[in-house]
């Protein structure tokens, strides 16, 4: 919870500092628009960039997947989720921990930067924030110290969301979010840990 709160108090404070050295108004950024293009398989169009995010979002779960499973870093980081004062009494570095996960955090947030950028051609100081919303929304519904847990609750809250904006009529559209986090509260209170806690994985373990 340090380490998170930690993060979002140097989000707001690069946010700002952007603001006030820089412009609050969205800046070009065309570096990655030749990712966006239509592919054409027979009668079907689709774009180029939904291809290469459902790729890269492939690889990059399997490659966390083998990092946080088949690494000693990695697997000092799943036991530091569950019981941090443990891991640092067992020896292992409590800063390298930390600092490994900023750093991969980093990794995949440049990811899906990349990706955000092709899709608006745009930059601004605010734009990490709804993105940044929905993985924290998707890792409490997932369970907190679960992999599993917040790619499924990230696929939940995206099928969710997108089942939401088809149901409600176009004039009530800027109620979708309202009616996610409705939903979100709900699951909540049914399970407060997560879907997919780490205690239930240990539970059923067992």
């Amino acid at each position: 919870m340090t380490g998170l709160l930690t993060a979002f108090g140097v989000s707001i404070i690069l946010q700002n500092l952007f603001l006030l050295f820089g412009s609050p108004r969205p800046m070009a950024a065309t570096q990655f628009i030749f990712l966006d293009r239509t592919l054409a398989i027979g009668t079907i169009r689709i774009s180029s960039l939904q291809v290469y995010e459902t790729v890269t979002t492939i690889f990059a779960i399997l490659a966390l997947t083998f990092f946080l499973r088949r690494t000693t870093l990695g697997m000092a980081m799943r036991a530091a989720a569950l019981d941090f004062e443990m891991v640092r009494l067992c020896g292992v570095r409590a800063n390298r921990v930390i600092a490994g996960a900023f750093a991969i955090s980093g990794l995949l947030a440049g990811l899906a930067c990349i990706f955000i950028m092709a899709r608006r051609g745009s930059v601004q100081p605010h734009m990490g924030f709804d993105p940044v919303l929905v993985a924290f929304v998707a890792c409490v519904i997932g369970g907190f110290g679960s992999l599993p847990g917040a790619v499924l609750g990230g696929f939940l809250l995206g099928i969710t969301e997108v089942a939401v904006l088809i149901l409600l009529p176009q004039s009530a559209g800027g109620l979708a979010h309202a009616v996610v986090f409705a939903l979100v509260a709900l699951v909540l209170i049914w399970r407060p840990d997560g879907i997919l806690s780490p205690a239930r994985e240990k539970g059923d373990k067992i």
